[in-house]
């Protein structure tokens, strides 16, 4: 897949018990903001439709 501005990848790790992982290639310029398990649970108790939206990106990515 091809991402591209304001988009994300990992969802699936964050949002799963499983370990995943990938292989990315940036083809521009690019700035990554990394988050770990730990702060995207402390995100998603303080801000619960967070992840129900990450829920949603996922089913939509499924999808296509």
């Amino acid at each position: 897949a091809l991402l591209g501005p304001k988009n994300f990848f990992g969802k699936l790790a964050l949002l799963s018990e499983t370990t995943r992982s990938a292989t990315l290639t940036a083809v521009d310029s690019t700035i990554c903001f990394a988050m770990y398990k730990s702060q995207f649970t402390e995100l998603v108790e303080k801000c619960p439709s967070f992840k129900d939206e990450m829920e949603r990106l996922v089913a939509q990515r499924s999808g296509d």
